[in-house]
């Protein structure tokens, strides 16, 4: 089957408005708060090494204590000094480089963009459709291009609903995995305090638990839409002598089918990626109240 280029892309419109732009903006943010508190930072970093150089010579500091404490002040308000260093090792591996190589291993390096590529198999099997209630239009049909018209409709809303699950977990394992990148160079100032080193220490275990389930989501989808495309441009054909219509309804209903088992095992993959790394888990209730997402 030729399938012509996707024309409805809305996944990735949702994707650039809800994940994208909010993340540009929330970026935006954080990095002018962070210019603006960094001068008022450096200064207490310098004074803060004065008080325990002072220590560690009259003897009050341990000399080890105090140096892996000068160390690790150091290293933090370099990190949030230097923009391109947070974004080299930390917001560009986490949003772009790990996601983007698993989608273009697991997709056979067709494509890195879920959202386009999950808008391309809407399309594919909505021409699909179109080209199965075509071939049942002749001129002596009276009720059957209605009632195909109805069945492929049905099959249609169970195959848009199960993607859009699909890509709900995508749209908020990306998200949050973002969010948290963009703040974590506040958290970061948790290092400096001693009773405050357990948030820097949750937000790793929260990053690193999002970033196992944005990996596991990316592979799942790649293969899924990539299967899907393969299958749709070999099973369904545009000439009126090919298969039978209700052999092809029945494979559009094997689809629909096959995309929801694809949602449901999507659904399961943030308790798997909690249980893994920790993180953020989320199920039909937390979909309802986000309040839930976190454990």
């Amino acid at each position: 089957m030729s399938v012509p280029n996707t024309t409805i892309n809305i996944f990735e419109f949702m994707y650039n408005q809800y994940s994208t732009g909010f993340l540009q903006s929330l970026n935006s943010d954080v990095g002018s708060a962070l210019s603006a508190a960094l001068p008022p930072l450096s200064a207490a970093l310098v004074i803060w090494v004065i008080i325990l150089g002072y220590l560690m010579m009259t003897g009050s500091l341990d000399i080890r204590y105090g140096i892996s404490k000068v160390s690790t002040m150091a290293i933090v308000v370099g990190i949030i000094a230097s923009t391109s260093l947070y974004d080299s090792y930390v917001q560009t591996l986490f949003m772009k480089s790990l996601p983007s190589f698993v989608a273009s291993t697991f997709s056979s390096g067709n494509t890195s963009n879920i959202p386009q590529s999950l808008d391309q198999t809407f399309n594919n099997f909505w021409v699909a459709g179109q080209i199965i209630y075509k071939k049942a239009n002749c001129a002596t049909c009276v009720l059957e291009p209605y009632v195909l018209g109805i069945e492929i409709e049905l099959v249609l809303v169970v195959f848009f609903i199960a993607l859009a699950l699909v890509f709900a977990v995508y749209l908020i394992s990306t998200t949050l995995t973002g969010l948290l990148v963009a703040i974590g160079p506040f958290l970061l100032i948790g290092y400096l305090f001693e009773y405050t080193k357990g948030i820097p220490d949750r937000w790793l275990g929260k990053l690193i638990g999002l970033a196992i389930l944005l990996l596991l989501v990316t592979a799942l989808l790649s293969l899924f839409t990539g299967g899907m495309t393969d299958f749709l441009n070999t099973k369904v054909s545009t000439t009126f002598t090919a298969d039978p219509v209700q052999t092809e309804i029945v494979i559009l209903g094997e689809i629909a089918a096959y995309t929801a088992i694809t949602a449901f095992i999507t659904i399961m993959l943030p308790g798997i990626a909690a249980y893994i790394g920790g993180g953020v888990d989320f199920n039909i209730s937390g979909i309802v109240n986000p309040a839930n997402w976190f454990k």
